[in-house]
């Protein structure tokens, strides 16, 4: 698709209700068209290859078939984005990977057809949600072209729920051209579906051949996903180091894998970690539970009122939001908390560092990492003028360089490091004392 032009998008759905109601969705956008619509696994392989679509939504059931079994045969055959939209299940965990597993893009629940304001609050996330699968389209990179994560996070995300390229993977920075995409209200979604693209599962794309059509404001030569050394830890840390500090950590768009990555070089003794992902709750008890199983810190979802502990990494479930609080017993607790989204987000980086900023000041050590929006730029620069030491994770690194660059733009981070620095020089500052803060 060239720059200016609609992106041209396949419905493939067994339900005329569906199919009605994303078309609607769609076409009502200046920048998508539903080009073609199919019901069955065999009217969508024409409609693909008469209409050439730059994206398709998929339905995992099918008259005739498996959605997934025709995933898999399209990314074999004629790559393309393809964003899963499926009715809630009970085993979401395996749909996920098996959807990953197949080489989809993202998985984002169907709307309740009988339920108004669902059926509202589904359509920005669906729309963001085709815009950063366009923005994910690349080359092939050979037979397991499955990378270590797709353009969102998206948000996120299935490719952490679902299994991941692992600790040395990283995607290289989407073009300058994901800025568009970037501001606050670009992946705002309502409460109900988690906000951000992060509320979508993300699945590393499969590459796209090297003749495809290029989507907006996306290279088709763009980088092809490649394996990044970790730099090594800092020596462990002392108990008085990793008693006096605490991590906090925002991401979005591409934040399952950053995070894992950062996770997987964390010392046993490192400083207690808090972390605020955009993503649905039905999927943040298995993030966190998949985490748990491949670093070696404990990982798990934040109770309200739990202490932080060092060796233990705290994430925020999905729809309520993650703060912290100091403890009468001494050291500190995490909150959570159904207030409203800030910047249409819950739970939100922004409230996450506010309270970090309030009630830790020069103790804490911020992290923004890949995500789109603005939401954690305004927590950081109040931690920064609070004394804590703030990172920001660097454009090359990124797989959407959204939300690390609002947080540089309004100067709330002292020092942008890639993501395979982050850790050692997060815990460098860690084993440091209080008073070495910069200015």
């Amino acid at each position: 698709m060239k720059s200016g032009t609609r992106l041209r998008v396949l419905v493939v759905d067994d339900s005329a209700l569906a199919r009605q109601l994303l078309s609607t969705i769609i076409n009502a956008q200046p920048d998508m068209e539903v080009v073609g619509t199919a019901t069955t696994a065999a009217t969508a392989r024409d409609r693909l290859q008469a209409l050439r679509p730059d994206v398709m939504t998929l339905d995992i059931n099918l008259p005739d078939g498996s959605g997934l079994d025709l995933l898999a045969e399209v990314m074999a055959r004629q790559p393309l984005p393809v964003l899963v939209v499926a009715t809630p299940v009970t085993d979401r965990d395996a749909v996920v990977r098996q959807a990953r597993a197949s080489g989809a893009f993202a998985l984002i629940d169907k709307p309740r057809m009988a339920d108004a304001q669902d059926r509202q609050s589904a359509a920005p996330l669906l729309c963001r949600a085709l815009r950063a699968a366009a923005l994910s389209r690349r080359p092939a990179v050979g037979a397991s072209a499955v990378g270590a994560t797709g353009a969102m996070g998206a948000a996120a995300a299935m490719a952490a729920v679902g299994g991941g390229a692992g600790p040395a993977a990283a995607a290289p920075a989407a073009n300058a051209g994901l800025g568009a995409l970037s501001s606050g209200s670009a992946m705002a979604a309502g409460a109900s579906h988690g906000a951000d693209m992060g509320s979508v599962a993300p699945v590393p794309a499969t590459g796209t051949s090297a003749g495809a059509a290029p989507m907006a404001n996306a290279p088709v030569l763009a980088p092809p996903l490649r394996a990044v050394p970790v730099a090594p830890p800092p020596a462990p840390l002392s108990a008085a180091a990793s008693q006096a500090r605490v991590i906090v950590v925002g991401a979005s768009t591409g934040g399952p894998e950053a995070i894992e990555q950062f996770l997987a070089q964390m010392p046993l003794n490192c400083p207690g970690i808090l972390i605020v992902q955009h993503m649905p709750v039905y999927f943040t008890q298995a993030f966190a539970d998949r985490l748990n199983r491949t670093v070696a810190i404990a990982v798990r979802l934040a109770t309200d009122g739990e202490p932080v502990q060092p060796g233990t990494a705290l994430i925020a479930p999905g729809d309520q939001h993650l703060a912290l609080r100091s403890s009468s017993q001494g050291g500190w607790r995490a909150t959570l908390s159904s207030a409203p989204p800030l910047n249409r987000h819950r739970p939100a980086v922004d409230v996450l560092f506010d309270s970090a900023a309030r009630v830790l000041g020069p103790r804490a050590i911020g992290v923004i990492m890949t995500g789109m929006g603005k939401d954690g730029a305004a927590g950081m620069l109040a931690m920064r003028q609070a004394g804590a030491m703030t990172f920001a994770q660097d454009e090359a690194s990124c797989v959407v360089f959204g939300m690390p660059r609002e947080a540089i733009a309004v100067g709330g981070a002292r020092e942008v490091a890639p993501l395979n620095q982050l850790p050692g020089r997060v815990l460098a500052h860690a084993a440091q004392p209080l008073a070495a803060t910069p200015a």
